[in-house]
């Protein structure tokens, strides 16, 4: 230990700065990534909550002969389309909401959930903003807006959705609006 101290002092003044600096980057990089873990690992307690209230929900509600009108195949299909509308740089909010349209009641929405299971959104390549964790209703309030800038037309919308989502841009959708769309269908859910 005393010869690396020699050495170390022996250096010229900017070698002995590059050393300290390197040496407190990579400190402060391994208590980052300690609190990463951390913060990941209790995202993912509430996730595994939230996914067995979801099951027992669902089960709850098949027993009642509330039963999803969409397959698993699809909820899962629907489920990687709302993912790849997360992934990378901004938010396809259309592609989010028309993916949600496919659901006719309470029990396609959390069968939707229940398939989306616990996602890493990427935002995009050499962004400093870190990655996403979490589940479908924790992913809605990272990555969209809570209401859209513009005035939607629901009825209209719920009547001919590819000419309502034509005519929307991205900033008219909002979680609000997906909570109107199930409102109008009768779906009692609300993000």
């Amino acid at each position: 230990m005393s010869n690396a101290k020699n050495i170390f002092t022996g250096l010229p003044p900017w070698a002995q700065g590059v050393i300290a600096v390197s040496a407190t980057a990579v400190t402060l990089y391994g208590v980052y990534l300690i609190h990463k873990t951390i913060k990941t690992r209790k995202a993912l307690k509430g996730a595994n909550a939230e996914k067995n209230a979801i099951t027992k929900e669902l089960n709850q509600m098949a027993s009642k002969g509330q039963l999803p009108t969409l397959s698993k195949a699809q909820c899962i299909a629907i489920a990687n389309q709302i993912h790849a509308a997360f992934d990378g740089y901004g938010t396809d909010n259309k592609a989010v909401l028309a993916a949600f349209t496919k659901a006719k009641n309470k029990a396609d929405v959390l069968q939707i959930i229940e398939a989306y299971g616990v996602r890493e959104i990427s935002s995009g390549r050499y962004n400093p903003e870190p990655n996403f964790k979490g589940t479908l209703p924790a992913a809605i309030t990272n990555e969209m807006p809570e209401s859209g800038n513009g005035i939607l037309n629901i009825a209209a919308f719920i009547v001919n959705p590819i000419a309502g989502l034509a005519a929307m841009s991205n900033g008219d959708i909002g979680i609000e609006t997906i909570n109107k769309v199930f409102a109008t269908k009768k779906i009692d859910f609300q993000f």
